[in-house]
């Protein structure tokens, strides 16, 4: 790809990696977002979104900024995981 990437500071930030632009958050979430996964066709990211008491996956469409919550629950959803052909 030529972008990356990153949780930090609560939240994803994204930016590419020739340098030739600053990074830019990506999503402004309530909680915590962590372990960012690109899906192979480069188009989203699945990532989770962690509150105080559940987290759960969600996903990114790089292009439009809308996020999508996968089957949000008050449980504890781990990190997510893409198919090869991007599902």
């Amino acid at each position: 790809g030529k972008n990356v990437v990153w949780p930090a500071k609560k939240h994803l930030w994204i930016a590419p990696i020739d340098g030739k632009k600053k990074a830019e958050q990506v999503e402004e979430l309530l909680g915590e977002s962590d372990r960012p996964r690109w899906s192979p066709d480069g188009k989203r990211i699945a990532f989770r979104s962690n509150r105080k008491d559940h987290s759960f996956v969600a996903v990114l469409e790089v292009a439009t900024k809308k996020i999508t919550y996968l089957a949000p629950t008050t449980n504890r959803d781990a990190g997510p995981v893409w198919s090869p052909d991007s599902k």
